[in-house]
């Protein structure tokens, strides 16, 4: 078995470069290695050049990260105000989408298939409402939106989790206590009983968009068209060995594993994240002590056919053919461009008002703070302490000629023009976004708005909002949910309970 991440750079063999394998032929290591690894480098590149960058500035703008800054030569600081353009509108409009997503109970309904009976169906959508809950879906799929929201891209990933655990518990009974005339009383007694429960169903996680690469040629936003999608994590120690349970994964040794979580490598992703986490937040550095909860790098390189999982980039952890039968991500784009997958997000349409007007909010604070705090010029020769000459109640200085020691230069001429542009720059976010501040927060923008003087007038406003949400569901919908739900009836087809069988439903 291939264990050096050199090999998995090699080129393709002579052979291996002109073999064309059909989904039923089974990989080489060898060359499930190269490919997956050489892929993975191809999507990272592309992400790299094209969208790391873009996402860092992302976490910014939506946590209204801003430098303090100083007066030149200083370290007296100058207004920092944060402002949250860009946070107020995703966190308008994701209640609505949800909102629009679950506006029903249930909020899916599963159709009967030719010659299937209505019973049929209600039972199979009950068993995927049960399991939906138990992933908890509606928490998952608020994940992806504010994504798609934020970044302009949400990622959804399925799973089917098959485990059999085995644990023991204690048990109370109540013993009879013999007593002179017969049964004296009675005692509880604790036992230890090993108890079996078996996890089937399926799982839902909003995936982040620096742990999911994909084919830089796909040129639609169904993540499923792709060649290849690929996720890097990184899953515990434990957690892989684990897998020695199943036959099919070829795990090494503990000592192996734990020397692998000393070595992984890092990403542009990894970087991306320490951006947008607190403080000196790195994902790479263990936060733990315990060999076991140690973590190593997995990439899992998914196509229709393979499915190859692989440790710290040289070793192969699975190499079969895809369970699934498909590549199980789901996409939630807010602004797409033809031709590509990634989309723009509001933090890339908002990115030039938010920063409008922190600046200019920031320079007329500085502004203001001049003429409260105004500069003082005192005569040369003056032997009065610095601090002594700062403004504050009560101060009192003492001179021999006030009106000439001491002079406080003109108040400049207060620009109240800042507010006008900040309002104009509002209206313009608002505009591009299609929420006006009436309609995502209740109160009307500064300065007045026209429309608002007639319910007629709100009523459009609140329909041209309303049809911009109805559009991102229905995209959600179609492009996300409903091929997810499709899927996970699927999957219970492949993956039924023990003792019954396969649904037979839409």
């Amino acid at each position: 078995m291939p264990e050096s991440e050199a090999e998995a750079q090699a080129p393709l063999t002579e052979r291996q470069q002109e073999k064309v394998y059909k989904p039923e032929q089974k990989w080489s290591d060898s060359f499930a290695l190269k490919v997956a690894i050489q892929d993975f480098n191809a999507a990272e590149r592309f992400r790299t050049i094209n969208h790391d960058w873009r996402w860092r500035e992302h976490f910014r703008l939506y946590e209204a990260w801003t430098e303090q800054k100083f007066w030149e030569g200083t370290r007296v600081p100058r207004s920092s105000v944060p402002i949250y353009l860009a946070f107020e509108q995703v966190e308008a409009m994701l209640p609505q989408i949800m909102a629009g997503i679950f506006a029903d109970n249930p909020w899916f309904q599963a159709d009967p298939e030719p010659g299937g009976s209505a019973a049929e169906a209600r039972a199979v959508q009950g068993r995927i409402l049960a399991q939906m809950e138990r992933t908890h879906a509606e928490n998952m799929i608020g994940a992806w939106v504010k994504s798609g929201l934020i970044f302009g891209d949400g990622i959804l990933e399925l799973s089917w989790l098959q485990k059999e655990t085995t644990e023991q518990r204690f048990t109370g009974r109540w013993e009879a206590v013999p007593g002179v005339t017969g049964v004296g009383g009675f005692r509880r007694v604790l036992e230890m009983k090993d108890y079996t429960e078996l996890d089937n169903r399926p799982v839902l996680k909003n995936r982040l968009l620096t742990e999911h690469y994909i084919d830089p040629n796909c040129q639609t936003l169904n993540p499923q068209d792709a060649r290849y999608n690929i996720t890097r994590t990184l899953p515990t120690v434990d957690e892989i060995v684990a897998l020695r349970a199943n036959d099919e994964y070829s795990v090494p040794d503990d000592g192996t594993l734990v020397q692998m979580s000393r070595d992984k490598s890092s990403t542009q992703g990894t970087i991306t994240e320490a951006v947008g986490g607190e403080g000196s937040y790195s994902p790479n550095v263990d936060q733990t002590v315990d060999p076991g909860g140690k973590r190593v790098e997995l990439i899992r390189y998914w196509t229709n056919d393979r499915l190859v999982d692989i440790l710290n980039r040289r070793h192969i952890l699975y190499n079969h053919p895809n369970p699934y039968g498909f590549q199980p991500f789901y996409h939630f784009p807010y602004a797409s461009i033809p031709g590509r997958f990634y989309c723009l997000g509001m933090c890339d349409i908002l990115d030039g008002e938010q920063r409008l007007q922190e600046s200019i909010i920031n320079a007329r604070i500085d502004e203001l703070a001049i003429n409260l705090h105004r500069p003082l010029i005192k005569r040369r020769g003056i032997s009065i302490p610095t601090y002594m000459l700062r403004n504050r109640p009560g101060q009192v200085l003492e001179a021999d000629n006030p009106r000439d020691d001491f002079v406080f230069p003109p108040t400049p001429e207060m620009n109240t023009g800042a507010y006008i542009e900040t309002n104009a720059s509002q209206g313009r976010a608002e505009k591009v976004v299609g929420q006006s501040s009436t309609i995502s927060s209740g109160t009307p923008a500064a300065g007045g708005n026209s429309a608002n003087r007639t319910a007629a007038g709100i009523a459009v406003q609140a329909q041209a909002g309303a049809n911009r949400v109805q559009r991102l569901v229905k995209v959600g919908e179609s492009l996300g949910l409903e091929p997810m739900l499709r899927d996970v009836l699927r999957l219970n087809k492949i993956f039924p309970p023990v003792g019954e069988e396969s649904p037979d439903v839409n």
